[in-house]
């Protein structure tokens, strides 16, 4: 079913002493849009979205790798073993926050989170900032993820599978681009939606389908010196300062393949080495000053 992604080179799938780094700085501009000086939400969504994409394209090589077979229904199934239960946690934490603050509880915003449409939520209602609109990059993620599987079947080989994730993302930029030229639709729903956020998602499945051909070639090594990271982190910076309409257009798709950069780019440097546990012990920090943040918003 997914021989179109076997690699005659091995490739180390997940890294994931390396891969610890992409995660936190994803973690962080996402805290940092979330906290008090709210700057860097944007970054991290879309650095979010990519990566990813990247990741769940290695997941998905791992399992070829191991001769097992990837169909939706598993699919789903990994999925809700996995995420309900930390996402059950979440949701009853804000709905026992809400009641403790005589605040009212939006059970469709629940129900939208656990059917993980919380992202079509946000686009209706204007993203409203109640406690669990920040969970809309994880129904994109889904979302994409059980459309990608589908497509496993009918784009049988890589070249076609990269194909068309190229046609992918070039149709969600020129749609993106359409509504923010024609000023069409909300801002909520260019965010939010999957349609016009599955750029990100697609670039970052590119990267992870061909990231040997660029590791394999010896033009590609400069990419990988210290000075092209500063530079491309700069780049990423300054992107994020352009005029919002430039950006929510063409931006959003330069930032996703300068994040792919950057992955390659700590995949490749052995500088980037940091333990699993600092890593929880830094995510688990955020997660509670987030918590914090949103009971003192709430009274």
């Amino acid at each position: 079913m997914i021989a179109m992604i076997r690699s005659a080179k091995p490739f180390n799938l997940y890294l994931p002493s390396n891969m610890i780094w992409p995660r936190m700085l994803a973690l962080f501009l996402v805290y940092l849009g979330h906290s008090e000086l709210q700057i860097g939400g944007g970054y991290g969504a879309v650095f979010f979205l990519t990566l990813s994409g990247y990741i769940f394209t290695r997941s998905i090589l791992q399992l070829e790798a191991q001769s097992l077979q990837v169909s939706l229904s598993n699919f789903i199934y990994k999925r809700f073993t996995k995420i309900f239960p930390a996402l059950t946690v979440l949701v009853l934490l804000s709905i026992f926050a809400k009641l403790a603050l005589q605040r009212p509880v939006d059970f469709l915003q629940v129900t939208s989170v656990f059917t993980f449409m919380n992202n079509y939520y946000n686009a209706y209602y204007g993203h409203p900032n109640n406690g669990l609109a920040h969970l809309w990059t994880l129904s994109v993620t889904i979302q994409y993820s059980a459309l990608y599987i589908l497509l496993l079947n009918s784009l049988n080989t890589k070249k076609n599978m990269s194909y068309f994730l190229i046609l992918l993302a070039l149709f969600c930029l020129g749609y993106r681009s359409l509504l923010v030229t024609m000023s069409w639709g909300s801002d909520a729903y260019l965010y939010n939606s999957l349609e016009t956020r599955i750029d990100a998602l697609a670039i970052g499945s590119l990267m992870g389908l061909n990231i040997e051909l660029i590791c394999e070639h010896r033009s590609w090594t400069w990419l990988k010196h210290p000075v092209t990271f500063f530079l491309n982190c700069i780049a990423i910076y300054f992107i994020g300062k352009f005029p919002t309409d430039w950006r929510n257009g063409l931006g959003f798709s330069i930032q996703a393949i300068l994040y792919c950069l950057l992955i390659y780019q700590v995949l490749n440097t052995k500088m980037f080495i940091i333990s699993v546990s600092s890593h929880k012990t830094l995510g688990l920090l955020c997660s509670l000053h987030l918590r914090i943040k949103l009971k003192r918003d709430l009274k």
